[in-house]
């Protein structure tokens, strides 16, 4: 008996590991890497290396706009009737965060921190947002 509940209670542990990441959850894995990146360069003693940030901005950029063709899993959870709304939502969302993106490159090409750093704030709202509106509870 006791074997059979290490068992179990073993394989519970495990099962979200076993959770099949969705191809949004995938883009949205490569945003938050990028996002950390980005931070850990700007949060580096001395002057940031616009390359280097350029780079974590393009990678953030480029896994948005993937990300934009992409319907959240909570879609699902949507009654039909709704559904259109919630994905147009989510996409307008996601457009939204690109453009912040897009600013973000023009300080950060500027060499302008301040503003690089003021801008990651804007974003990680808009993350924080849209984690709020599009995710489901569990996720």
């Amino acid at each position: 008996m006791k074997i059979h509940l290490a068992l179990v209670l073993s394989l519970l542990v495990f099962i979200p590991s076993l959770h099949a990441a969705t191809p949004l959850e995938k883009k949205m894995k490569v945003m938050k890497q990028a996002t950390k990146d980005l931070k850990a360069d700007l949060e580096a003693s001395g002057e940031p290396d616009k390359t280097a940030v350029l780079k974590h901005v393009t990678k953030l950029r480029e896994a948005a706009e993937a990300a934009a063709s992409l319907e959240p899993a909570k879609a699902a959870d949507i009654p039909k009737d709704k559904r259109a709304e919630f994905v147009a939502a989510y996409k307008k969302s996601i457009e939204a965060l690109v453009k912040q993106i897009d600013e973000l490159a023009q300080f950060a090409s500027a060499g302008n921190w301040n503003a690089v750093k003021k801008q990651m704030g804007v974003i990680n709202q808009s993350r924080r947002d849209g984690h709020e509106k599009f995710m489901r509870e569990r996720e």
